[in-house]
């Protein structure tokens, strides 16, 4: 089950806006270290570290299926993302020598996400961590996830978020903080309809 709450508190809208500038500082910051590797992308969490490096194929569509070896990377299948053609890698081995250094000096990362505990490394998920907002809730088939948006200009703050009402040890209660209210579903996929509505329009 899920429930959605919404807000233009300036508390709330500011910590959005935080974390989401921050994960865009830690990306730039990845990103510049693997172009100086030789690749041209990247693929990771909002708030993690790089998993996937990316090399452009520039023949596209016909190029090996296979890209060249690097040395420290396996893989470099070919694959199809983002209308266009990449060999995709990852480290070699358990990676935590290359890590150490290619994570050196790169934005740091939120509290939350460096106490010894396995979360998801994303704006969402520390968002809710913040806040005491369900996050990973099990629903006996699956893990449900809180997602977290930044709507209207950055003015407002939207929250999709899982619930059990069990009494089960997963049961996560419906947590509504100072300054939120509880919408419905139709209302959420309203506003964030308008505001891809406005982004066109602009």
């Amino acid at each position: 089950m899920r429930y959605y709450i919404k807000t233009t508190d300036p508390r709330y809208v500011e910590m959005l806006k935080e974390l989401t500038a921050l994960a865009g500082e830690r990306y730039a910051f990845f990103k510049a270290r693997a172009v100086e590797l030789g690749f041209d992308e990247i693929g990771m969490h909002e708030l993690g570290v790089p998993v996937f490096f990316f090399k452009q194929c520039a023949d596209g569509a016909t190029a090996p299926r296979k890209g060249p070896k690097i040395a420290g990377f396996k893989g470099g299948d070919r694959v199809y993302d983002g209308g266009k053609y990449h060999f995709k890698y990852s480290v070699s081995g358990r990676g935590k020598a290359f890590y150490d250094a290619f994570v050196a000096g790169a934005p740091t990362a939120p509290e939350e996400l460096t106490k010894g505990n396995f979360y998801r490394p994303s704006i969402s998920t520390v968002f809710c961590l913040r806040l005491g907002l369900p996050d990973g809730v099990f629903d006996e088939r699956s893990i449900q996830f809180g997602t977290v948006f930044l709507l209207h200009d950055k003015t407002m703050v939207a929250c999709s978020l899982p619930f059990r009402d069990d009494d089960s040890k997963e049961a996560a209660p419906v947590v509504i903080p100072d300054g939120f209210e509880e919408i419905t579903e139709r209302a959420l996929v309203e506003e964030i309809k308008k505001h891809n509505e406005s982004i066109k329009a602009d």
